[in-house]
C-alpha cells in the first residue's frame, strides 16, 4: 500500500524490483541471480517487536509467510540502512489476473490468517493485496515481510477496506454472478468498492449477514462520503478479530458455479478416448525419462494430467485458459500436496501483458521465464483453427520461451477438428502434417515424433535452433 506524504529519503540502487519503490520501510533488489529485501532504519522497531515476539517464526512454521534469513553478504551502503533479508527465492510470479476462484479465495483466507497471528502477538498488517501473495511449494504465502506493524489500541485495522476491495468483493461478485475471479481481478485491478459490488449483486444477496454488514453496509457509508471505517475509533484488537473471523466466514461460504465445463471434463466427456489418454501418457512419460529438464510449461494444460508426469523436482508453470480446470487442478495440487506444480489462468492468444506504473511493476507471462521445455498437447488446432493463428506464429512465440517442445499435432481427420470445421468455411490450407512440420522447423529441430496407436494424432519432440 503506498504511504501518502512519506518519500524515501536516500538514493535507491538501480537494482531495486521495478514494483517495489512505494514503501518507506524498504525494498526489494536483485543483486546477481538473486532477490533481497532492504529494510529501513524507519522500520527498525516494527521488525525487533516481530522478531521478539516470534510473529514471523509462527507465520513461517505455519507456511503461511515466505521464508527469509538475515544476511551481510550483500549490504546497500546507505545511512538509512538496517537490515538485509534474504527470502526464500520464488520460482515464477503470478498477478491475482491469473487465479481462478479458488486461488483468490485461498489468498484471502491466508491473508487473514496471518492478520489474525499478528493481532494476537500486537501487530497487524498494514496493507492487504494479493499483490503481496504469491503460490509458492504448492500453496500462496505472505512474501512481504515488513507489512506488519505494531497495533495502535483504539485505531481499526487500516487494511480492512483494501481487503474487501480486493479479495472479498471479487470473489461476492464471482459467486454471485458467475463472472470469472481472474477478469475481475485484470478489469479492477485496484479492487472493486463497496458501492460498485451492491450495484452488481442480486436482491437475494441482501440477505446474507456477512454481505449486508462488510457490502451494503459500506455502500451506504461511502455516499455518505465517510471512511469505510475510520482510521481511529474505540477499536481493540478482540474487536478486529471478530470482524476478521467474520470475513473469513462470509469468504468461506462463496462457491463459484459455472455452466459445464467442457475443458473441465475433457478426457471423460468429449470423443477423447480413456485409450488414447492412457497411450499419450505412456508415449510421454517415456520421452520425459530420456531428456533433462528443470522447467516446464504447460501451455493448456487442461487438468494437469501431463505436468504430474513430470519429475518432482522440476518446477512447472501449469496454464489454462478455462478457469474450472484450474479450479480442479488446484485442489488436487492441496489435496496430494503437489509443491512443483504452479496453476495460472491463461488465455494464450491473450496472454498477461506488462501491468503497474510504467509498464514495469508486473511483468508480461511470456517474459517472466524461459523454461527448458513446452508441452502442447491437444491445443494447436485450437490457436490454428479455433484463434486463426498461423503456425509459423506459433512456432516462433513457443521457440521465443521453451529450448525444448513436445507437441501434439491433431489433424483435420480427428474427430474434434472435424467438429471444429463442422459450420465454418476450411480455409486453413497449410494446416497439414507437412504445414506443422515445415512451420515448426523454421525454429526447431525435429528429434523424433510418433503416431497414436488409436488416432490419427502425432508427438513430436523438438529442440530449439
Amino acid at each position: 500500500m503506498q504511504k501518502k506524504g512519506i518519500a524515501i529519503q536516500m538514493n535507491l540502487p538501480n537494482n531495486i524490483h521495478p514494483a517495489s519503490f512505494r514503501d518507506p520501510a524498504g525494498f526489494v533488489f536483485k543483486n546477481e541471480a538473486l532477490y533481497y529485501r532492504y529494510v529501513s532504519k524507519r522500520y527498525q522497531q516494527h521488525y525487533e517487536y516481530a522478531n521478539s515476539h516470534n510473529v514471523f517464526k509462527e507465520a513461517i512454521e505455519k507456511n503461511l509467510l515466505l521464508s527469509f534469513e538475515e544476511t551481510d553478504a550483500v549490504i546497500i551502503n546507505s545511512i538509512d540502512h538496517y537490515k538485509t533479508l534474504l527470502p526464500q527465492q520464488i520460482d515464477f510470479i503470478t498477478y491475482p489476473w491469473e487465479w481462478s476462484f479458488e486461488q483468490l479465495r485461498d489468498a484471502a483466507i491466508v491473508t487473514l490468517e496471518i492478520c489474525r497471528i499478528a493481532l494476537k502477538k500486537g501487530m497487524i498488517l498494514k496493507d492487504a493485496t494479493p499483490l503481496n501473495l504469491q503460490f509458492v511449494d504448492g500453496k500462496f504465502q505472505w512474501i512481504d515481510h515488513l507489512s506488519f506493524e505494531i497495533y495502535q489500541q483504539g485505531n481499526a485495522w487500516v487494511a480492512y477496506r483494501q481487503f474487501c476491495e480486493m479479495f472479498l468483493n471479487p470473489l461476492i461478485v464471482a459467486s454471485f454472478t458467475g463472472m470469472e475471479a481472474h477478469r475481475i481481478m485484470l478489469a479492477y485491478p485496484k479492487g472493486i468498492s463497496a458501492k460498485q459490488t451492491a450495484a452488481l449483486l442480486p436482491f437475494k444477496s441482501k440477505w446474507r449477514l456477512h454481505i449486508q454488514l462488510h457490502v451494503f453496509l459500506q455502500a451506504k457509508m461511502q455516499d455518505k462520503q465517510h471512511k469505510t471505517i475510520p482510521r481511529s475509533q474505540n477499536f481493540t484488537a478482540p474487536k478486529i478479530l471478530r470482524i476478521i473471523d467474520s470475513l473469513q466466514a462470509c469468504i468461506q461460504s462463496l462457491q463459484y458455479k459455472t455452466a459445464s465445463s467442457v475443458w473441465g471434463n475433457y478426457y471423460d466427456e468429449t470423443i477423447i478416448s480413456q485409450a488414447y489418454l492412457n497411450e499419450k501418457k505412456e508415449i510421454i512419460r517415456n520421452i520425459l525419462q530420456t531428456i533433462p529438464y528443470q522447467s516446464v510449461l504447460d501451455a493448456g494444460c487442461n487438468d494437469g494430467e501431463m505436468a504430474k508426469l513430470c519429475n518432482a523436482q522440476a518446477s512447472i508453470v501449469a496454464a489454462d485458459a478455462d478457469s474450472t480446470c484450474i479450479d480442479h487442478l488446484h485442489t488436487q495440487i492441496k489435496q496430494n500436496h503437489i509443491k512443483n506444480i504452479c496453476p495460472v489462468v491463461l488465455d494464450l492468444t491473450h496472454p498477461s501483458g506488462a501491468m503497474g506504473w510504467d509498464n514495469s511493476e508486473q511483468n508480461a507471462f511470456f517474459l517472466r521465464k524461459e523454461y527448458d521445455l513446452i508441452f502442447a498437447f491437444a491445443l494447436i488446432h485450437h490457436l490454428a483453427i479455433g484463434s486463426n493463428i498461423p503456425l509459423d506464429k506459433i512456432a516462433e512465440v513457443f521457440s521465443k520461451t521453451g529450448k525444448q517442445l513436445l507437441i501434439e499435432f491433431v489433424p483435420k481427420e480427428d474427430p474434434k477438428v472435424a467438429s471444429m470445421l463442422l459450420n465454418r468455411t476450411d480455409i486453413f490450407v497449410h494446416y497439414t502434417r507437412a504445414g506443422f512440420e515445415e512451420a515448426f522447423c523454421n525454429y526447431y529441430t525435429i528429434i523424433f515424433s510418433v503416431k497414436s496407436n488409436t488416432t490419427e494424432r502425432m508427438i513430436y519432440h523438438m529442440t530449439r535452433k
